[in-house]
């Protein structure tokens, strides 16, 4: 079950705390001509258009399927100088390659800035807070679009801005996939030629093409949890042709030998749509392919907790582990494995969204007879839900000569070395596991305690250390939500990480003006992290905005006596968390609840309802309890 948006919170104190405060704003802006309508998130697309005659060149942004806000449109913000209540702006639009001709253009939208959206007292508060419009009239259609925005005040003339370009593509790669059958039925499987049994060299792969391929595509294939990518060209980009890819032999001496190695790919295009299978799973159907090419006389581990199928291949559900770690198992025989050896245990995988997860945990044999035994975090299997990972171990020999005389497929290696072991790895297995993606944290708002964000003053946002957490990461916070009036809030900030920053909170303030724009209302965080081709998205944060009138009653603890809930009367499973009977659930709503200790801190969770519409119920933690006694605790 996913932890809470705030479950890190008493921790934080460990970590340096960078601040991040938006931008300064000169008090004069650049004059409107020079500014243009900006496409959120798209804009940190890099893309290309074509102009006019036909010639690719560098776009403003890329819009794709998930940028679509359901019963909204597209989201777009644009600002400029000295805004005025009444001022009306419009946005022009145009499908194709840009003109210089207004008349190609048509009003798609067209707003009145109302008092809301200015500080009268403050120009250059005026200037630093743009609009945020969302556009549903005719826009967008796939291929490209040229656009601008206007603004008009009464008794001047329109005012124009600076014409920007957008690639526009809302299909994923291969198409929707409604078969539950696990991996995308439109990604058919690699094909593999021949088997690798006898030396490592490169290997040919070839894959149908898929609907929806484009020229720009990024194919991710990994070999036994070793990824390489192909960015196609427009004459491999053909529909119903077959793709052609060579796998070097790096990759192959990396992945090592097994008795079923996964071969599979994932698909994203220029914009950023990935493909995705009914079951939200990214990946292709696999290939298993043999692999035994380096003469390597260890066998493979086995992952307890796991479901084992075919030889060299596990399921693990995250759910049956109930936050605990996975337990990976080797035999040591006092043959291959010797007391006294140091042995080194790697996961090494991709997430659901093609981030790469390294791992190494080191222990010492120190008795013969026995399975030598691994940890495997939670957090990091958490990382891998709906993908997969190879697991194996390496072995390092500390008598080096006895190992020698058993070892007899290493003795050139021992003589060339002087006697001098070198390192031996196992087969791999394939872990596949199964369950909720949670890849980052939600960020914590500081400044609501139990969900509850006063007004009029900003809102202080951490960003937790998140896993891998590197130098030239874009981390992007939303804060958005919908105020009494209807009108959408929207505040995004950025913030590329410095060398510094890596493994420290990062601390975002979103200006009082949109606080107070969500006055009695729900605000949504979340954040997420672009790097290295990768986009993650975080788990969000809800917190009530000012003054808030309760919806439902309180939810009760059946443990708790008279306001007293003592850890002695909490089971081991945790204090029972129930929901009053007002409450209505159906399918896909989500629940959260917070726990704010006096001692202790925030905690909590959420859960999504499922088909049944029966209302869940939570558990809070017996050490969660426990930290508190003697203070008190506050729980909705």
């Amino acid at each position: 079950m996913q932890a809470s948006p705030f479950a890190e919170n008493a921790t934080m104190a460990r970590f340096p705390i960078t601040y991040i405060h938006p931008q300064p704003v000169p008090r004069v802006l650049p004059a409107i001509p020079e500014t243009k309508l900006r496409i959120l998130v798209g804009d940190t697309f890099k893309v290309l258009v074509q102009d006019p005659n036909g010639d690719w060149i560098p776009g403003d942004a890329g819009i794709n399927h998930d940028m679509i806000v359901p019963d909204l449109g597209l989201p777009v913000e644009l600002n400029y100088d000295r805004k005025r209540e009444g001022d009306v702006v419009a946005v022009r639009w145009k499908n194709g390659p840009a003109s210089g001709d207004p008349s190609e253009y048509i009003r798609v939208h067209r707003y009145i800035v109302k008092a809301s959206d200015v500080n009268m007292d403050d120009e250059v508060l005026n200037n630093a807070h743009p609009l945020v419009l969302y556009l549903t009239e005719g826009v967008p259609q796939p291929a490209q679009a040229a656009f601008f925005f206007e603004v008009t005040r009464p008794g001047d003339n329109e005012t124009p801005s600076a014409i920007a370009t957008a690639l526009i593509k809302l299909s994923r790669p291969g198409g929707t996939d409604e078969d539950p059958l696990p991996g995308h039925q439109n990604l058919k499987a690699p094909v593999v030629p021949k088997p690798v049994f006898d030396k490592l060299e490169d290997v040919v792969l070839q894959i149908e093409a898929y609907p929806h391929i484009r020229v720009r595509d990024v194919v991710v294939i990994t070999w036994g949890g070793v990824p390489t990518e192909f960015t196609l060209t427009a004459e491999q980009a053909q529909p119903g042709g077959t793709l052609t890819f060579v796998i070097p032999k790096d990759v192959l001496e990396l992945a090592g030998d097994a008795e079923r190695l996964e071969v599979v790919y994932r698909v994203r295009d220029e914009v950023y749509n990935h493909s995705e299978d009914s079951n939200g799973r990214r990946w292709s159907m696999p290939t298993w392919v043999e692999v035994d090419a380096n003469d390597n006389p260890l066998s493979a581990l086995w992952i307890e907790e796991a479901e084992s199928g075919q030889p060299g291949e596990f399921r693990l559900h995250l759910d049956s582990l109930g936050g605990n770690p996975a337990t990976a198992g080797i035999m040591v025989d006092g043959v291959y494995v010797r007391l006294g050896d140091t042995i080194e245990l790697t996961v090494r995988g991709t997430t659901r969204d093609g981030a790469a997860v390294l791992e190494h945990y080191y222990d010492d044999v120190k008795v013969v007879g026995r399975p030598l035994t691994f940890k495997i975090p939670y957090e990091v299997l958490a990382r891998l839900a709906q993908s997969s990972a190879a697991v194996y171990y390496t072995v390092v020999a500390r008598v080096p000569g006895q190992r020698g005389r058993v070892r007899k497929a290493w003795r050139a290696w021992m003589a060339a070395l002087a006697d001098d072991v070198p390192p031996i790895r196992s087969k791999r297995i394939t872990l596949r596991v199964d369950g909720e993606v949670v890849d980052l944290a939600a960020p914590v708002v500081v400044d609501a305690p139990g969900g509850q964000l006063p007004i009029d003053a900003p809102a202080r946002i951490d960003v937790l250390p998140y896993v891998p957490m590197h130098e030239g990461d874009l981390v992007m916070l939303t804060w958005t939500g919908t105020s009494a009036s209807g009108q959408p809030v929207l505040r995004q900030i950025e913030h590329t990480l410095s060398k510094n920053e890596e493994n420290t909170v990062l601390r975002f303030e979103v200006e009082t003006l949109y606080v107070n724009q969500l006055d009695g209302r729900l605000a949504t965080v979340s954040y997420t992290v672009t790097a290295g081709g990768a986009r993650r998205q975080s788990d969000v944060a809800v917190v009530r905005v000012g003054t808030w009138q309760a919806l439902y009653p309180a939810p009760t603890l059946p443990e708790a006596q008279d306001g007293v809930l003592l850890p002695e009367n909490v089971p081991a499973e945790g204090a029972l968390l129930v929901l009053p009977a007002a409450v209505q659930v159906v399918p896909g709503d989500v629940v959260y609840y917070h726990w704010q200790g006096s001692i202790a801190g925030v905690y909590g969770d959420r859960k999504i309802v499922d088909e049944t519409a029966e209302k869940p119920e939570f558990r809070i933690a017996k050490a969660q309890v426990e930290a508190n006694l003697g203070g008190t605790a506050t729980v909705n």
